[in-house]
């Protein structure tokens, strides 16, 4: 598991593990520079320094490699590359990972040694190893660790990204990506944009869109002036809170849909307001690809309406009639359009939800991928070298901060913030830091801080915590009254866009008036 805590952000899924774990029915490495409550349980914690995941991943490959424990049936038939991608990782010798990850190059070795030999092993990644500026690096690292041991294709493997909220994927299955139509049908697929134009009635641009962190820059530039956003508190969600804020500020038009207010609906020209999950039918796709029929419970409350008839008005009055009748005519069209759910319609749904892919009526669903290889042939192996971040601390900034969540609360706090008496609302940000940091700066619990970057400051209240190791600092990240992005700054994977939101160099102030 690298880069998870699903004990406090996927709790359903935090429960199973942490029982399966106590109970001995599974074992657990788990990469976290932070004690978590899953760190007692797990077979090996591996309390890594970060920003080094990639070293590490590369350091499991070459034992694998000399240890005799890839699989060379699996890497024959379904791989190429294997022979020269080997040679780059002979310099990541569990010496030289040790220095690299500050862990001990015992504990690197167990760790191979125990996912290697494992008749089914299965990795679990979460944001804390994406949202890095080398985070698309480090996903290749594990795509090379899951494809030298073979575990891809049986039960119990694969490499699992373990989704930031319920419908993640079910949003980037329906094509809300720049390059993609639904069902990752690519722009450069003259056929598929063929198909869609036909069905459409309209001519589509074979040029991929912006990504979300190239779109604000381009309102910077005056190349977007206006801009319809769903569903996301993007003032606060981002890096550079106040920049993105002013950013924001500059469009001609802005129309923002949600259902409740936040620093984005604050700025906006036009709210329009959309409903919750519990106000409309439609359907979910989780982390393992299972499409889940989603039934409404209660109708729009006040002003609400569903959201997908918000766009089609919308789309309707800019002159495309979009003439559905429901989130069920919708589906259809999907699975008339994108292959991998060709199969998939309400009425299958009501019995039991259908992983994808589903071609067609008479498919099961497809609970297991690759289990007769990959769709395009043998996938290559690709050399992930480890970088020294760009984030490192100093004199200035002598802390390392890190960002995460906390159980009781839902990302940015518009969802669950607003409702009175709310368990675990804090009158203010809290920055968890550990024991002996706090006794150095002579502050304890409750204490008022200010954390400053180069990037901007905020102020919080402070919670001693033994998870925090030395010399690093921890803030969630839900709460508005101190918007811990406003201290990063805008460095981006160059190959994904996604920002570092996961590492920060800081330095912690104590207030005069420290316990109000």
């Amino acid at each position: 598991m690298f880069g998870l805590n699903p004990v406090e952000t996927h709790l359903i899924l935090g429960i199973r593990l942490r029982r399966l774990a106590k109970e001995g029915k599974i074992k657990l490495i788990l990469v976290e520079p932070r004690h978590t409550k899953l760190a007692a349980h797990a077979a090996h914690w591996l309390a890594i320094r970060p920003g080094a995941d990639l070293a590490l991943i590369n350091g499991m490959l070459h034992v694998l490699v000399v240890e005799g424990l890839v699989d060379d049936a699996f890497i024959e038939k379904h791989t190429k590359g294997f022979d020269v991608f080997k040679k780059t990782l002979k310099k990541y010798t569990p010496a030289y990972t040790a220095k690299i990850t500050g862990l001990n190059k015992e504990q690197i070795i167990e760790a191979a040694l125990l996912y290697g030999s494992a008749q089914a092993a299965c990795i679990l990644y979460g944001m804390g190893i994406t949202q890095h500026a080398q985070g698309s690096a480090n996903i290749q690292g594990l795509v090379n660790l899951v494809l030298a041991a073979g575990n891809l294709g049986s039960a119990g493997c694969g490499l699992n990204p373990v989704r930031g909220q319920c419908n993640s994927q079910g949003v980037a299955d329906m094509g809300v990506l720049p390059d993609f139509l639904p069902g990752y049908q690519g722009l450069d697929d003259a056929d598929a944009i063929k198909k869609f134009q036909r069905a459409w009635g309209v001519n589509l641009s074979s040029e991929a869109g912006l990504s979300l962190t190239d779109m604000l820059p381009a309102v910077d530039a005056g190349r977007i002036r206006g801009m319809y956003i769903v569903g996301e508190d993007r003032v606060i969600a981002g890096p550079e809170v106040n920049k993105t804020r002013k950013t924001l500020s500059k469009l001609d038009f802005l129309v923002v849909q949600d259902i409740f207010s936040s620093q984005t609906t604050e700025i906006a020209d036009v709210v329009l307001p959309g409903a919750s999950f519990a106000e409309k039918d439609g359907t979910y796709t989780n982390t393992e690809r299972h499409v889940q029929l989603l039934k409404r419970a209660i109708m729009p409350q006040g002003d609400s309406r569903l959201d997908w008839w918000i766009i089609s008005q919308v789309s309707s009055k800019m002159g495309y009639p979009m003439n559905y009748t429901g989130a069920s005519d919708i589906m259809r069209e999907t699975a008339q359009l994108t292959p991998i759910y060709g199969g998939i319609t309400y009425e299958r749904l009501k019995d039991k939800s259908l992983a994808w892919p589903c071609p067609d009526a008479s498919h099961p669903g497809t609970d297991i991928l690759y289990k007769d290889g990959f769709l395009k042939g043998k996938v290559e192996f690709v050399a992930a070298e480890y970088k020294k971040p760009s984030v490192s601390t100093s004199n200035d900034y002598p802390y390392l901060l890190t960002t995460g969540k906390w159980l009781l609360h839902y990302h940015s706090g518009v969802l669950n913030q607003w409702s009175e008496g709310w368990v675990g609302v804090p009158d203010a940000g809290i920055v968890e830091i550990g024991l002996d940091d706090a006794d150095k700066l002579g502050i304890g619990d409750e204490d008022w801080v200010t954390l400053e970057s180069s990037s901007g400051s905020i102020r919080l209240r402070v919670k001693i915590s033994e998870g925090s190791p030395s010399g690093m600092l921890f803030v969630p990240v839900h709460f508005r009254q101190a918007a811990v992005n406003a201290l990063f700054s805008t460095d981006l994977d160059s190959n994904s866009s996604i920002p570092e939101l996961k590492m920060c160099a800081v330095n912690i102030k104590p207030e005069a008036e420290a316990k109000q």
